[in-house]
């Protein structure tokens, strides 16, 4: 029986020697290269644009809170009533 990890464990098993050291540099350079070149290509939002997303976003978050928690209260005494009823 052949042991796990040992030398004649990997007997007809071909090994890729892969991309030498200086073809990786190279694509790796390249591939960062590429990356700022799309990002220079974005249109960023400006200041006025951030700032009012972020306020709806906000108010939008306070709205469906105050909503949440007067469904929450809500639903809390219809659930007691209802345990009060059957008890």
């Amino acid at each position: 029986m052949v042991e796990q990890g040992s030398p004649k464990s990997l007997v007809g098993v071909r090994f890729s020697p892969g991309l030498p050291k200086k073809e990786k540099v190279m694509k790796a350079t390249s591939f960062l290269q590429e990356c700022k070149a799309e990002l220079q290509k974005v249109q960023w939002p400006g200041r006025e644009e951030v700032v009012n997303s972020t306020i709806i976003v906000l108010v939008n978050v306070v709205v469906f809170s105050l909503f949440l928690f007067i469904a929450d209260g809500i639903f809390f005494k219809a659930l007691r009533w209802l345990w009060n009823l059957v008890a």
